[in-house]
């Protein structure tokens, strides 16, 4: 795990080397183009323009892999928390016991329902219950019975 870390901050220092060498290219490519005319063009487009797109590339794959490896952390955490609260949880629930706020939770739960990994119920007094139907206790999952008994 430490070591795939080490991989994509360089992946991301390597993606900002490579655009900042790309620009300092451009100033070169530019000066010298002013001076040697449309000879000097195809230098600048063949090599200074793929440089720079290689280094925004490797750095929108570093940050496009750091959201997703976020995202996949908090549906863990919240999964984690509904199994200990046996399948029902609501905004608050989430908010407390995790590092996110309230609307963040509010998101993530709504998220899970559009989905259809969760199912939303109101209380008596309006608050919103997310129900997660696959969290069951372990008599529950004992009695499960073949698909072909139904």
């Amino acid at each position: 795990m430490e070591k795939m870390k080490k991989m994509k901050k360089t992946r991301l220092y390597v993606g900002i080397g490579l655009a900042i060498f790309g620009l300092a290219g451009i100033t070169a490519d530019f000066e010298a183009f002013a001076e040697e005319g449309f000879s000097r063009f195809a230098s600048f487009l063949f090599l200074t323009l793929p440089v720079i797109g290689l280094g925004v590339y490797l750095i929108q794959s570093y940050f496009k892999k750091s959201n997703k490896i976020k995202n996949e952390f908090i549906e863990r955490t919240t999964l984690q928390l509904v199994t200990k609260l046996n399948g029902k949880i609501t905004v608050t629930d989430l908010a407390a016991n995790s590092e996110m706020s309230i609307t963040e939770a509010e998101k993530v739960l709504e998220d899970f329902s559009y989905r259809g990994i969760a199912s939303r119920k109101l209380t008596e007094r309006g608050a919103t219950v997310y129900h997660f139907k696959t969290v069951m206790t372990t008599e529950e999952k004992e009695s499960a019975k073949d698909i072909y008994e139904f």
